[in-house]
């Protein structure tokens, strides 16, 4: 038997795909989430250039931080000849998840002159990490992208 479609249910069908396609694309578009990168996005976007300029101290200084990551802390080779750090943040975020965001500024200086912070176990994926560094009255910035398996 031979199906015959004539130009008049050819454009309702036509119509019936296209309406189909705008309705999932609208739904899929009301179910993402939209999150914000981070809560405090707008203060530090404000201090941008202050970044900035830290970044800058610490590629001025032509160091750059070695992160060794185990189950239980996150490991940062520091220059000795930049001085003892006063002051670390570490922030960690996973892109997918906001929730599981790990903001840290309590942080133990070895004798091998590393900064060791202290982490519960992270999810595996892709994390970001940023790191603000104080030493005397100068800061340092580095980020870097961290896969945990």
């Amino acid at each position: 038997m031979k199906f015959k479609l004539n130009w008049g249910a050819g454009i309702v069908v036509a119509i019936i795909v296209f309406m189909s396609f705008i309705i999932t694309l609208s739904v899929k578009m009301l179910n993402n989430n939209t999150e914000l990168v981070r809560k405090d996005y707008y203060q530090i976007a404000e201090n941008y250039q202050s970044r900035i300029d830290a970044r800058n101290n610490l590629t001025e200084s032509g160091f750059s931080p070695q992160i060794k990551n185990s189950s239980n802390q996150i490991t940062i080779s520091w220059d000795p000849s930049l001085g003892k750090p006063n002051k670390a943040n570490l922030y960690l975020s996973k892109p997918d998840n906001q929730k599981l965001d790990i903001e840290l500024s309590s942080f133990h200086l070895s004798d091998s002159n590393e900064l060791i912070f202290n982490i519960n176990k992270l999810e595996s994926g892709i994390w970001n990490l940023e790191c603000i560094v104080m030493v005397n009255s100068t800061e340092y910035f580095f980020s870097k992208k961290l896969i945990i398996q």
